[in-house]
């Protein structure tokens, strides 16, 4: 299981703060290490980690752990990549493993001399790509024969990314952003690419732009090279990713997002949670994984993109969201109360309401009612006003509704209706007093539905109120909504 969801508030600079949807796998889930160095998302929604001590897998139950058990020559894992056919390659601190969960077979090149694997990446034919301590190799995943690449002549440089871009292999590299495209390679000759330091992380993007990330910065190149826009900074890219309308950076020792503005780029969220981005992917459901170098993998649920937040214009819980019949909403909360717009931004406050703790709020002829913690009240101007000596109404109240017949006030003191004339009529369910009311529901035509706890739920009828008990509904059960 993951761990506890947690809504975290990240700072947004630049634009309006943004909450994400975020859990986190580690040790306590089964992870063997809370140090991952790569990590991907497969076809059948697995997700596949690489780290320091070995491959982890999860598809959303219990997570397998390989390692030298499972025939790998070592635990110390750096990259992972998808092949064909649910294999996966892997690049370790000793060499590549070609490694088939399905079956558990594990393959490797003969006669390896070029030291760890740092990175893999695999081109749109299916062949794969290895910057390894000494080397850039080209590898046929199923003959795994190899062919070492050289830049006119010469060693490449040291190599820290690799991506498919363009048609053409990209490589960061301590020399610059280097360009293959299968017959000869190029440097991306840009001073303002030079000052932003050395190369760490590449992505290509929706509109076939590619992300630079450096150690002091982030820029966007166009396929003639060209320089879309660019970000300076003091903190390292460590990582990015490009999902539709979001651009995922490892900055330093946290997770931002971005989006992508005229000439520039404008940060939405900073989660400094997430500690030092390895690396990133994006699943099946739409969902982000991060691999941190200390708390493990990090998901950003998809459900960021189903769920706006709205910044209260004060701290505290929201208990209640009433439509208003010219549009917009009535927010009930505890630290304060206010208007929501038809466009979902706070249009004002009730200062009467501040520091008291509402529960439901309703407009009922001309004036807003508001069912506290300490009985029903009118806000008259910014003064609250008690309705009367009502037990109901003076006891702390929790639900309103307006009918035809008036207004319906329910509460820990039981049920009252407010008739058109403002008068107060307290109303038992069944032959007794109604107890603590906790929801009210009206079904056209006419029937007042009533939940309340310890009571059960009860529904109007022509001589009062019927108790509803079946298999699920008991009497003495409590009915929330």
């Amino acid at each position: 299981m993951l761990g506890t969801l947690l809504t975290l508030l990240v700072t947004a600079p630049l634009e309006a703060q943004v909450r994400l949807p975020v859990t986190f796998l580690g040790r306590e889930e089964g992870l063997p290490s809370s140090q991952i160095h790569d990590i991907r998302a497969d076809g059948l929604g697995r997700l596949w980690m690489a780290g320091p001590a070995g491959l982890s897998g999860y598809g959303g139950g219990t997570v397998q752990v390989y390692g030298r058990r499972a025939g790998f020559s070592t635990q110390g894992l750096r990259a992972v990549a998808l092949l064909a056919g649910g294999r996966l390659a892997l690049g370790s601190d000793l060499g590549l493993e070609i490694f088939e969960p399905a079956t558990g077979r594990v393959q490797r090149p003969g006669g390896w001399d070029f030291g760890l694997v740092d990175d893999l990446t695999v081109d749109p034919s299916g062949r794969l790509w290895a910057a390894t301590a000494s080397a850039l190799l080209k590898i046929d995943p199923d003959s795994l024969t190899l062919e070492e690449l050289t830049l006119e002549g010469e060693s490449l440089p040291l190599l820290h990314d690799l991506v498919w871009w363009d048609g053409r292999l990209a490589v960061a590299s301590d020399d610059g952003v280097l360009l293959y495209d299968g017959q000869e390679w190029s440097r991306v000759e840009r001073p303002e690419l030079d000052r932003l330091g050395a190369p760490t992380a590449l992505a290509p993007t929706p509109d076939g732009n590619l992300l630079v990330g450096a150690e002091r910065g982030l820029l966007e190149l166009a396929p003639g090279l060209s320089i879309v826009r660019r970000l300076a900074t003091e903190e390292r890219i460590g990582a990015l990713l490009v999902l539709p309308d979001e651009i995922w950076v490892g900055m330093g020792a946290a997770l931002s997002l971005f989006a992508a503005r005229e000439g520039s780029w404008r940060q939405l969220a900073r989660l400094p949670e997430t500690g030092q981005v390895n690396a990133m992917a994006g699943d099946l459901l739409g969902n982000l994984w991060v691999a941190s170098d200390t708390r493990g993998a990090v998901k950003v649920s998809v459900l960021r993109k189903a769920v706006r937040q709205v910044e209260p214009p004060c701290p505290g819980g929201v208990f209640s969201i009433e439509p208003m019949p010219g549009g917009g909403f009535l927010v009930g909360g505890v630290g304060c109360s206010w208007e929501l717009s038809p466009a979902l931004a706070p249009r004002g406050r009730f200062p009467g309401l501040d520091g008291v703790r509402v529960w439901d709020l309703a407009w009922y002829r001309g004036r807003l009612v508001a069912a506290t913690e300490t009985g029903l009240a009118q806000l008259e101007g910014e003064r609250l006003a008690d309705w009367g000596a009502s037990p109901t109404l003076r006891s702390p109240g929790r639900v309103l509704l307006e009918t035809e017949e008036g207004l319906w006030v329910g509460g820990v003191g039981g049920l009252a209706l407010i008739g058109p004339d403002g008068q107060v009529r307290e109303v038992g369910l069944g032959s007794e007093p109604a107890g603590y009311v906790y929801s009210l529901a009206w079904e056209n035509p006419g029937r007042l539905w009533v939940g309340t706890l310890g009571r059960g739920l009860w529904r109007g009828a022509a001589d009062g109120f019927v108790q509803v008990q079946d298999g699920l509904l008991r009497g003495n059960g409590n009915t929330y909504a």
